[in-house]
């Protein structure tokens, strides 16, 4: 599956699926790392990702007004400390 691709399906759910997308994402990297297994695989760290292909996904979102505070709130809320970091 190509970065538009998944882009596009993220960009079909709601703000709230879109955060629990994103807060999934974060879980899967952090087992990963708790189990010492590389972040990424191999062959992934030899392409450019494509990162325009997520270029507005939230544009459309108004209440994130400045995307470092709301990382910074997201990550003080109990919806965050399950993931016990």
């Amino acid at each position: 599956m190509s970065v538009q691709e998944i882009a596009e399906q993220i960009a079909e759910l709601t703000p709230e699926q879109q955060a629990e997308v994103l807060d999934f994402a974060a879980f899967i990297r952090e087992r990963r790392r708790a189990a010492g297994a590389p972040t990424m695989l191999p062959e992934a760290g030899k392409r450019k990702p494509n990162y325009m292909a997520l270029a507005g996904l939230w544009a459309h979102r108004t209440d994130i007004t400045d995307g470092a505070e709301w990382v910074h709130n997201l990550r003080r809320s109990k919806e965050w400390s399950r993931f016990n970091l």
